[in-house]
């Protein structure tokens, strides 16, 4: 399977929707693919509106996936609450498709995609820039030596863990006691 690593780098945001009343915001991003894995900017404290981030996140893409027009890069702006949940400021969904068809020289690309809020509405912008590596090909690994895959594997019992053992170990230490107490006399 042809993959490749998406760098994508989470730069800054501009005029997003003030959604604290009492403080400025702590606003961070969650980065992930439509195929999973999710990544989390830092959070820029009193960023407010126009936060910035600078923080690199990372992706290994199915190419063949992406070209089918089947992922799409997930960006959630959202507002640490010091109580309560974190809120949603906004959100930007570009299809993986796209950027690759963008991207032909291996230099990193900026992108600035306007963000919309909850609501639908538009307000402000995310600015960051992405770059894809070179294809490289996944093979699955075959199963290592050992046990059979799928079944449960138990070491096998161990010498002297028996009923019987038990019960002669048991014996034994009787035997030393009754000898002891009859050397001793008493």
């Amino acid at each position: 399977m042809e993959k490749r690593l998406l760098e994508v780098t989470v730069m800054s945001a501009k005029d997003l929707k003030d959604i604290n009343h009492l403080h400025r915001m702590d606003p961070y991003v969650s980065v992930s693919l439509t195929a999973g894995g999710e990544q989390y900017t830092h959070v820029h404290e009193n960023g407010g509106t126009s936060p910035r981030w600078e923080d690199l996140v990372t992706f290994i893409v199915d190419e063949a996936t992406a070209r089918a027009g089947l992922l799409s890069l997930n960006f959630k702006i959202m507002t640490k609450k010091t109580i309560g949940d974190d809120k949603e400021v906004g959100t930007v969904e570009l299809p993986v498709k796209e950027l690759l068809e963008q991207q032909d020289d291996g230099m990193p690309k900026v992108m600035r995609c306007s963000v919309r809020q909850p609501s639908g509405e538009a307000q402000g912008f995310l600015e960051f820039f992405y770059r894809f590596g070179e294809l490289f090909y996944a093979t699955a690994y075959p199963p290592s030596a050992g046990a059979p895959q799928g079944y449960g594997y138990r070491e096998p019992p161990r010498r002297g863990s028996g009923l019987m053992d038990v019960l002669a170990q048991g014996l034994m230490i009787g035997s030393i006691i009754s000898d002891w107490v009859d050397n001793c006399g008493m």
